[in-house]
């Protein structure tokens, strides 16, 4: 992570920054779009200008009368009235993660996300096989520099998004699993898997064309309340419980599918 603002930004008056941008480009995998910040995430001129390539990059497959929808966290992203003003008359509609769900409930992070850390966590391992030597080289002095690791990663990255692009019926069932783009009469309820909020009880399916309610205050204060209680559990004691539930899971897809 480079720190200051956006390499890309030709005014920028720290001249060391823009010698490592230009080192790290050189190396890079360029498939992957660069955005830079001290922080560690996304603020109002990187996502301004995220927001206007999404549009370049996606305007061409809409439909008439059609939206595109982006998920953001709960802390939401401060844009400018201009950026607000084009995601309208583009048809960007921005829709935000329930407070302290995002590690829980979004796309990325409980989908997409996980099948690219899975991906690059190989990558990193047969990067040690093939060469035991390397093993080294991360720890010592006068091996691997910071920006040879970023190279490396950029472009274990870069496989990892190619092969993801390969599984679009992932990518789709990924939406329906998090309960994020399902039919909102209940037609689709029995698609939706929340692997880490594995208490939440999914309605059954419905053909009876009734629309879905919001939660009711209740129900989300006692749904906040046993995600408190479990992330305070010991991170074994958390573990445990996940690789049960995920089993149980298993075992209950295996047994309809034989049915």
């Amino acid at each position: 992570m480079f720190k200051g603002l956006s390499p890309d930004d030709d005014d920028c008056s720290r001249p060391k920054q823009k010698k490592k941008w230009k080192e790290f480009k050189a190396r890079a995998d360029l498939r992957l779009i660069y955005l830079f910040e001290v922080d560690g995430w996304i603020k109002g001129p990187q996502c301004e200008k995220w927001i206007r390539q999404f549009n370049d990059r996606t305007k061409h497959h809409m439909e008439p009368g059609t939206y595109r929808v982006l998920q953001e966290d709960n802390w939401g992203i401060p844009v400018s009235t201009e950026v607000t003003k084009f995601m309208k008359n583009t048809r960007i509609y921005l829709v935000n993660t329930t407070g302290n769900m995002t590690d829980l409930l979004t796309v990325i992070d409980d989908g997409l996300g996980q099948f690219m850390k899975d991906r690059i966590a190989l990558k990193y391992s047969r990067h040690f096989e093939k060469n035991e030597e390397n093993t080294g080289r991360w720890t010592t002095k006068g091996g691997f520099t910071e920006m040879d690791i970023r190279v490396f990663f950029s472009k274990w990255i870069a496989e990892a998004w190619e092969e993801l692009k390969d599984e679009p019926e992932m990518i789709l069932n990924t939406f329906n699993h998090c309960g994020f783009a399902n039919d909102m009469y209940g037609r689709e309820n029995h698609k939706v898997h929340l692997r880490h909020v594995f208490w939440y009880q999914v309605p059954p399916r419905s053909d009876e064309g009734k629309k879905f309610q919001p939660l009711t205050r209740e129900e989300i204060q006692e749904g906040e309340e046993r995600i408190r209680k479990f992330r305070s559990l010991p991170k074994k004691e958390r573990k445990e419980i996940m690789n049960k539930q995920r089993k149980n899971t298993e075992d209950h897809s295996r047994n309809k599918k034989k049915i």
